[in-house]
Protein backbone atom coordinates (compact mmCIF):
# COMPACT_ATOMS: atom_id res chain seq x y z
CA UNK A 1 0.00 0.00 0.00
CA UNK A 2 1.24 3.45 -0.68
CA UNK A 3 2.69 5.25 2.25
CA UNK A 4 0.08 8.24 1.27
CA UNK A 5 -2.78 5.78 1.52
CA UNK A 6 -1.92 4.52 4.70
CA UNK A 7 -1.67 8.41 5.89
CA UNK A 8 -5.09 8.70 4.80
CA UNK A 9 -6.49 5.37 5.85
CA UNK A 10 -4.84 6.31 9.92
CA UNK A 11 -6.77 9.76 9.78
CA UNK A 12 -10.15 8.13 9.08
CA UNK A 13 -10.93 6.99 12.28
CA UNK A 14 -9.89 3.52 11.39
CA UNK A 15 -13.05 2.27 11.16
CA UNK A 16 -14.54 0.92 8.04
CA UNK A 17 -13.44 1.75 4.55
CA UNK A 18 -11.97 5.08 3.65
CA UNK A 19 -14.11 5.03 0.42
CA UNK A 20 -17.69 5.57 -0.14
CA UNK A 21 -18.86 4.23 -3.15
CA UNK A 22 -21.90 4.47 -4.97
CA UNK A 23 -24.05 4.18 -8.36
CA UNK A 24 -24.13 7.71 -10.64
CA UNK A 25 -25.78 8.08 -14.24
CA UNK A 26 -22.96 9.68 -16.06
CA UNK A 27 -23.42 11.06 -19.84
CA UNK A 28 -26.34 9.53 -21.96
CA UNK A 29 -27.25 8.03 -18.58
CA UNK A 30 -24.80 5.52 -18.78
CA UNK A 31 -24.51 3.74 -15.41
CA UNK A 32 -20.85 3.80 -13.00
CA UNK A 33 -19.48 3.45 -9.56
CA UNK A 34 -18.45 6.72 -8.47
CA UNK A 35 -16.08 7.11 -5.62
CA UNK A 36 -15.01 9.70 -2.79
CA UNK A 37 -13.87 9.96 0.89
CA UNK A 38 -16.21 8.43 2.95
CA UNK A 39 -17.50 11.85 5.32
CA UNK A 40 -19.81 10.01 7.05
CA UNK A 41 -20.55 7.08 9.52
CA UNK A 42 -20.78 3.62 8.24
CA UNK A 43 -24.33 3.18 8.65
CA UNK A 44 -25.25 6.70 7.74
CA UNK A 45 -27.78 5.37 5.70
CA UNK A 46 -29.46 3.52 8.26
CA UNK A 47 -29.61 6.50 10.77
CA UNK A 48 -30.64 8.98 7.75
CA UNK A 49 -34.51 6.94 8.41
CA UNK A 50 -34.67 8.04 11.66
CA UNK A 51 -33.66 11.76 10.80
CA UNK A 52 -35.88 12.42 8.14
CA UNK A 53 -38.67 14.39 10.08
CA UNK A 54 -35.12 16.80 10.17
CA UNK A 55 -34.59 16.85 6.31
CA UNK A 56 -34.38 20.58 5.61
CA UNK A 57 -35.38 20.93 2.00
CA UNK A 58 -38.10 19.08 -0.19
CA UNK A 59 -37.06 16.12 -2.66
CA UNK A 60 -35.32 13.02 -3.10
CA UNK A 61 -31.95 14.59 -1.49
CA UNK A 62 -31.33 15.31 2.42
CA UNK A 63 -29.97 17.96 3.97
CA UNK A 64 -29.30 18.82 7.72
CA UNK A 65 -27.50 22.20 8.61
CA UNK A 66 -25.42 19.69 11.86
CA UNK A 67 -25.93 16.30 10.71
CA UNK A 68 -24.69 13.98 12.99
CA UNK A 69 -23.84 11.04 10.71
CA UNK A 70 -20.55 13.35 9.48
CA UNK A 71 -17.64 12.23 11.26
CA UNK A 72 -15.20 14.66 12.43
CA UNK A 73 -12.72 14.21 9.76
CA UNK A 74 -15.77 14.54 7.16
CA UNK A 75 -16.50 17.94 8.36
CA UNK A 76 -12.74 18.93 7.14
CA UNK A 77 -12.78 16.95 3.96
CA UNK A 78 -16.28 18.87 3.18
CA UNK A 79 -15.18 22.13 4.61
CA UNK A 80 -12.14 22.05 1.79
CA UNK A 81 -13.92 20.24 -0.49
CA UNK A 82 -11.51 18.01 -0.90
CA UNK A 83 -11.61 14.58 -2.68
CA UNK A 84 -9.71 11.66 -4.05
CA UNK A 85 -8.74 13.27 -7.61
CA UNK A 86 -7.92 16.22 -5.69
CA UNK A 87 -5.34 14.56 -2.92
CA UNK A 88 -3.96 12.36 -6.19
CA UNK A 89 -2.92 15.99 -7.97
CA UNK A 90 -1.40 16.96 -5.03
CA UNK A 91 0.19 13.81 -3.90
CA UNK A 92 1.46 13.06 -7.53
CA UNK A 93 3.48 16.10 -7.91
CA UNK A 94 5.56 14.70 -5.30
CA UNK A 95 6.63 11.60 -7.61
Amino acid sequence: MDTNCKHVELIFNRAGPIFYRWKVAGLNKRHFTGYKFRTMVINADEIKEKLMDKNEIRGHAFKMRDDPRVTKVGRFLRKYSLDPDEVDRHTSRDK
